[in-house]
């Protein structure tokens, strides 16, 4: 982290430690740097750079059961058969899915020193402490790692993780494989009223009615 970017970096850390998203370890054994993206509203989103991890890690399966253009050319809508579609994404899902334990030490980010985090936003050196998770000398001069308790959106693992996730949260809302668009699996032979995942967002296509498609969604 640059000199100057060093007192945003540290109210970063401070907040993704009260959201829960990260926590602090005095030695880690993987991790990358972090940096910012700009998204279409105009707001920054922090990524995580897992390259390194990634590569060391085993080759990830493709996501399952993915929806892509391609897997929605049996739908059809006209005049006299209007079709509804609507959308809804899982919000900040990648902050949300939390990582085993023991995968943990391999998300670092880059080290503070305690003094650093003191007094950011009224964050107290008891407040640190309770975000420790392993042991060492906790001085001022202490250095600490952040780590990602979340399958961050910089790891290879972390698309399939997500896909598979809201692939059984759609299950018990009752969106099965028998209605799913993709590419993996035969098209269902009613199209009346289906879905279809990308990762975190999931899309619903109805010809049954506005009733339907609030119900679905």
């Amino acid at each position: 982290v640059r000199k100057e970017d060093r007192a945003e970096y540290c109210s970063l850390v401070v907040a993704q430690l009260r959201s829960g998203k990260t926590e602090l370890r005095f030695s880690v054994q993987g991790g990358g740097p972090v940096h910012a993206v700009g998204k279409s509203s105009g707001r920054l989103r922090e990524v995580w750079n897992g390259k390194r991890v990634s590569l060391a890690s085993a080759r990830p399966p493709p996501p399952p059961h993915l929806l892509s253009p391609s897997s929605m050319l049996d739908l059809e809508t006209s005049s006299s058969s209007p079709g509804r579609m609507s959308k809804r994404d899982a919000r900040c899902w990648f902050d949300q899915l939390l990582l085993p334990e023991h995968l943990r030490p391999f998300m670092g980010r880059p080290p503070l020193r305690v003094v650093e985090l003191l007094g950011v936003d009224g964050f107290t050196l008891d407040e640190l402490r309770s975000h420790v998770v392993d042991s060492g000398p906790l001085l001022s001069g202490s250095v600490v790692f952040p780590v990602g308790r979340t399958w961050g959106m910089g790891f290879s693992w972390s698309s399939f993780i997500a896909q598979t996730k809201l692939l059984s949260t759609c299950a018990r809302a009752g969106l099965g494989l028998d209605m799913i668009l993709c590419d993996d699996r035969p098209a269902p032979f009613d199209v009346s009223d289906v879905f279809g995942l990308a990762t975190d967002d999931v899309v619903h296509f109805t010809s049954l009615g506005r009733q339907c498609s609030v119900r679905r969604m």
